[in-house]
């Protein structure tokens, strides 16, 4: 009876390590895993504040930008303003003469060198700088020419 008894303790402790050892294995898969997703997302964030990044360059490099649309000699366009025309509404028919680029630019842009667009019919040259562009549509009298 003792050896019974002796037997059974036994089995009992190595039913106990095989179930200590199964514990410390699926304790080790899960630290795996979460290793493998902790650093999954710190990768995703070091990509996203990169690619935030380049377009935030980008962005600025396009708002202090002195190039036109496109290479001098470029191509006279007429532009009317009409009275309350908002600085989007003049972004967006130079935008469509192809005189810029980008609306937005464009209009943070006008903001910065504080536009004053008056109503009235421009020539503007598609080689212009947004600069440029702003201070010919700013002159006191219409039909102005580049």
């Amino acid at each position: 009876m003792a050896d019974s008894k002796e037997k059974k303790r036994e089995i009992k402790e190595r039913n106990k390590r095989i179930k200590n050892s199964k514990k410390s294995k699926k304790r080790a898969e899960n630290n795996m895993v979460g290793s493998f997703l902790y650093f999954a997302l710190f990768a995703l964030l070091v990509t996203v504040v990169i690619l935030v990044s380049v377009r935030a360059y980008d962005f600025g490099t396009k708002i202090f930008s002195e190039d036109g649309a496109e290479a001098p000699p470029g191509t006279d366009v007429e532009i009317t303003i009409s009275s309350g025309d908002s600085v989007s509404d003049v972004a967006e028919k130079l935008l469509d003469k192809n005189v810029i680029e980008n609306k937005t630019v464009f209009t943070i842009q006008s903001k910065l060198f504080d536009a004053d667009f008056k109503e009235g019919t421009y020539v503007v040259n598609t080689s212009n700088s947004a600069e440029d562009i702003i201070e010919i549509l700013s002159a006191k009298d219409g039909d102005e020419e580049s």
